[in-house]
């Protein structure tokens, strides 16, 4: 017989998935129970509700739907939020899309935006607490990262994450076993921690366990892993906290590979340091370099991206050049032969963005369109194979594209309405479109 429900009133509206129950209350807050294996009581954990529960963060809705393990809320500004099985799952409402995005970047199975109004979003791999929201469960589509506000810039490591803000301080999260947090300990952080003492900050990056920022003042800042050199203060010494990179100055932007660095000076020239075993500093040997060296016949260069074992550098006049690993095809010279010298990319002219994933790299010409080489596996080269290719090819059906970010095996582009779209491997729910599976194609973020 009829049973009522306790402590549940002021309802407007119900419906039912197949094993758990949602209710509309007047004032707009919407409240769950029953089966939540899918996260679909959107509470943020898969724990069962035996007595409703609000949905946190969830205002002004107008309408529900529910799905065998997945819940729908219409809002009151027709914007769709959902949550549960997709098949992936979302264990908090999220936005239908990502939209008004101003630049994103990749990590290993990972993946940042950061939005126009200076808010980050993030979604995959979880596993170090590299999403910053404080819960360890993967995320299939993004989730904003809670407290952080006013940023300008955000860069994305291993298993960790960097930000800087409009005030010039930096914020870090995620695996810190190397001091990459530079917070002064090896403790991991699932939410944005202050790097104490560090200001000033114009830019940054994330290698795979380092990290650099660029001060105002053209200085550069090390911190983290420095195994082979790549920190640049002279030593082999892991640092804990930020210590400054020596005799290198008038520096305008970084990058960072697996294991070295590159700095490009505001006068259009290149330095490197760290490991070299594969060329990758591009001064002619393979010797390691525990402080920053020029990197010779390089004039003119207007931007930097690094990969794991390689480097490359854009310059001014729309050419792409390259050096070091070329195992996998990376450098799109038609070889696989290694570079210990900047070479340029044949066939590949008005560049004006780059990116460098773990063996895989992406360029976007003057007109929008995406051009992608190197290993292609997990479909990061997003052509509808998984044939790598030696040398650029385009990426079909991507258009109007400004920017670009890869990842150890996905890509993302973002185009110049804000959107972002990602391919390649899915494992951990890093392409943000709510599934598992790897993508050939462009898909965009959901």
């Amino acid at each position: 017989m009829p049973t009522q429900m306790p402590g549940l009133t002021g309802v407007a509206a119900l419906t039912a998935g197949s094993i758990h129950s949602l209710a509309l209350k007047a004032d707009g807050t919407v409240w769950a129970w029953g089966y939540n294996g899918y996260g679909q009581l959107g509470n943020g954990t898969k724990k069962q509700g035996s007595t409703p529960t609000q949905v946190p963060g969830l205002t002004n809705v107008a309408a529900l739907a529910a799905g065998s393990s997945h819940s729908l809320a219409l809002k009151a500004d027709d914007t769709v939020w959902a949550w549960g099985r997709r098949p992936g799952w979302f264990l908090a409402p999220i936005l239908s899309q990502l939209t008004d995005c101003q630049s994103m970047t990749a990590g290993y199975l990972y993946s940042l935006a950061l939005k126009a109004d200076a808010t980050v979003w993030a979604w995959g791999d979880n596993s170090n607490g590299q999403l910053g929201d404080g819960v360890l469960p993967e995320r299939g589509a993004p989730n904003q990262v809670p407290g952080l506000t006013g940023v300008a810039a955000v860069a994305a490591g291993y298993h960790y994450a960097l930000v800087v803000k409009a005030d010039g301080t930096v914020w870090a999260w995620g695996d810190n076993g190397s001091g990459q947090l530079g917070d002064g300990t090896n403790t991991q952080r699932p939410t944005p921690t202050q790097v104490p003492g560090l200001t000033g900050v114009a830019a940054l990056t994330a290698g795979s366990s380092h990290a650099l920022a660029v001060k105002a003042d053209g200085t550069v800042w090390a911190w983290g892993s420095n195994t082979s050199g790549q920190l640049g203060d002279g030593t082999n010494t892991q640092r804990l906290t930020p210590t400054q990179v020596l005799d290198l100055t008038g520096v305008a932007a970084v990058a960072a590979g697996a294991s070295h660095s590159l700095a490009l000076k505001a006068d259009g020239t290149v330095w490197a340091w760290g490991t070299n075993a594969d060329g990758q500093l591009g001064d002619g040997t393979n010797t390691q370099r525990l402080t920053p060296t020029q990197v010779p016949g390089l004039a003119g260069v207007a931007a930097l991206a690094a990969g794991r074992f390689f480097s490359l550098a854009l310059k001014a006049d729309g050419t792409l050049w390259v050096w070091g690993d070329n195992s996998y095809n990376q450098l799109g010279d038609g070889t696989l032969t290694d570079r210990l010298t900047p070479t340029q990319v044949p066939g590949l002219t008005d560049v004006v963005a780059l990116a460098a994933g773990n063996v895989h790299s992406l360029a976007v010409k003057v007109d929008g369109t995406v051009w992608a080489w190197g290993e292609n596996g997990y479909a990061q080269l997003g052509d509808g194979t998984y044939t790598s290719h030696r040398r650029p090819t385009q990426v079909p059906g991507l258009s109007s594209v400004v920017t670009l970010a890869a990842g150890y095996q996905h890509s993302l582009a973002m185009k110049a309405d804000g959107t972002v779209w990602a391919w390649g491997s899915n494992l951990e729910g890093q392409l943000g479109n709510g599934r598992s599976q790897s993508q050939l194609f462009p898909e965009q973020v959901w």
